[in-house]
């Protein structure tokens, strides 16, 4: 069932409990780790879900950033349909959250940054896109896959706003998207 939850304070404070928690794992080949997703905008509805990026310089890194993580109790779950962007999974965690790790620069990064930087600029859009989330959170209570894509008209006119070029691609992403975490 989708949960929206009025934005909580807290959520900053959970991505850096998170952060904070799996940096020691990380090897210094790590080249950042974001807050991203509707948790990360002030003032924003979201699924209470803290959604990180870890992103690092090139992919040859990425063994080493997933044998670290497994190490960690992450386990690996693929890119889930999604062309550079591997999830990961921690049951055990008391912060329900999703890990992405992505190398600088591929699409689904430059997504992820872009639209939460223009929502946390944009407040009239910020608050357009909450009414949009629980619309359709209430529409498709039970359709995981239907309330993404029902959110992917808005999020392609925001990213077109800035030179994303590969629009056509977000859009087959989040038609086909499958919700394994």
């Amino acid at each position: 069932m989708i949960e929206i939850s009025d934005y909580r304070s807290d959520w900053p404070e959970h991505f850096l409990q998170i952060r904070d928690s799996i940096l020691p794992a990380l090897p210094e080949i790590t080249f950042r780790v974001e807050h991203v997703g509707s948790t990360s905008v002030p003032g924003l509805c979201a699924k209470p879900i803290i959604d990180i990026d870890i992103i690092i310089e090139s992919i040859s890194d990425f063994n080493s950033v997933r044998s670290n993580l497994q190490a960690v109790g992450y386990q690996y779950l693929g890119n889930q349909g999604v062309p550079g962007r591997e999830a990961f999974r921690n049951n055990s965690c008391d912060i329900k959250h999703h890990l992405y790790v992505c190398q600088d620069g591929v699409l689904a990064l430059r997504n992820h940054i872009t639209l939460r930087d223009h929502l946390r600029k944009n407040i009239e859009d910020r608050d357009r896109y909450g009414l949009l989330k629980r619309q359709l959170a209430k529409q498709f209570r039970n359709d995981i896959e239907a309330y993404i894509e029902g959110k992917t008209d808005f999020i392609i006119k925001i990213l077109s706003k800035y030179g994303i070029e590969e629009l056509d691609e977000i859009r087959n992403v989040n038609k086909k998207f499958d919700d394994k975490l």
